[in-house]
């Protein structure tokens, strides 16, 4: 064999080598996620088989049991899952008797309250379903439709507030907005969700524009009005809303209040509600022709003492 040839074997040894290394450490790092996960404590067919008793669901799931009780039971979950009955109560099984049996504790949910500990799983199933019969109704995790949540945003799209606002608003992320309205690149439509996601959605209204959304210019004037009726001049409304404007004084020109009469973006309502809340707490007249009682939030206090800061150094 040349020389020429003998390289070229080694060369595919070399290769060879890598491509079993690279898979080796693939292979290890699998085994260290499975060691990980939260489902490595499962048990086999046989197993669930032995622990758990016909006419459960664990049996059905876990065991593959076909048998008429079993299919009843998982029926039943099934049916408690779509009629919006989520549990509240749920049973844990952790830890092992002296005798070498489970034990079975029934928790909250949420505020993990531990109901019961037992070494009998049929008493700790039939404590959990007595509470949640009892608990389950009005929880923040019942499944309701989501009918009344489509109807309230298809209102805010209208009056120009969209899903990535109420998403930003809310804290529900934007997908799961997109699905509830069943649009296809969201994934599979939503129609149950939690009471607590619901409630959330339902919770944003027009105060909640923050951007070029318009909304009615109706509070907007009235808040103006105060300031008029104090002594303001709309010039000096104008500059306190749009400081940029401030420009057009120097130069010898007053600008205008451009604001209309029907609706008005949001950042201006704002805007403007920023103006008369320090117009409210600095000046006196404010306080005496206006109706208005503002009480400010942690934030917009934050920001007034800083303000008034500022204006002592200067």
């Amino acid at each position: 064999m040349s020389l020429q040839g003998l390289a070229s074997q080694v060369d595919d040894l070399d290769d060879r080598w890598d491509r079993i290394r690279v898979a080796v450490s693939a292979l290890q790092v699998s085994h260290r996620r499975l060691a990980r996960h939260p489902l490595r404590h499962l048990p086999s067919i046989a197993e669930a088989r032995e622990r758990y008793p016909h006419g459960t669901e664990a049996r059905y799931v876990l065991g593959r049991c076909q048998c008429f009780p079993c299919r009843v039971a998982h029926s039943r979950r099934h049916a408690e899952r779509m009629e919006g009955r989520h549990p509240i109560w749920r049973v844990h099984a952790g830890g092992t008797t002296r005798e070498g049996g489970h034990r079975y504790r029934v928790r909250h949910v949420e505020t993990r309250e531990e109901a019961l500990c037992t070494a009998d799983r049929e008493e700790a199933h039939t404590l959990a379903r007595k509470l949640n019969a009892r608990d389950v109704e009005g929880s923040p995790y019942q499944l309701i439709p989501t009918g009344d949540v489509v109807k309230h945003i298809g209102w805010l799209q209208r009056n120009g507030i969209g899903p990535k606002t109420i998403s930003a608003v809310s804290g529900v992320s934007y997908s799961v907005l997109q699905r509830m309205l069943g649009y296809p690149s969201g994934g599979p439509a939503i129609t149950r969700t939690r009471r607590a996601t619901a409630e959330r959605i339902l919770a944003v209204g027009f105060s909640d524009a923050v951007g070029a959304q318009k909304v009615p210019a109706d509070p907007t004037w009235e808040l103006i009005g105060c300031l008029l009726r104090a002594g303001w001049r709309k010039y000096q409304v104008a500059v306190a809303v749009t400081p940029s404007s401030g420009a057009r004084i120097r130069k010898g020109s007053r600008p205008g209040l451009q604001i209309r009469k029907d609706l008005v973006r949001a950042s201006t309502a704002r805007a403007v509600e920023r103006v008369h809340a320090e117009a409210w707490h600095e000046d006196a007249r404010v306080r005496e022709v206006c109706t208005h009682l503002h009480v400010p939030d942690d934030r917009e206090a934050e920001y007034l003492r800083r303000r008034r800061t500022r204006q002592r150094v200067a």
